[in-house]
């Protein structure tokens, strides 16, 4: 995508996974640094 496209601001990708009380827990993320042009591949996320 970021090939195909010209990204010129910061992008996030968060993943969820519903729980069966309904509520949902996010996982972590996946992240574009457009200053750095870094990308930074899932991230768990630690409450």
């Amino acid at each position: 995508i970021l090939n195909r496209y010209d990204v010129d601001k910061d992008v996030s990708v968060w993943a969820q996974l519903p729980l069966e009380d309904g509520g949902v827990t996010v996982l972590g993320h996946a992240r574009y640094d457009a200053k750095s042009d870094s990308y930074y591949n899932f991230e768990r996320y630690k409450p």
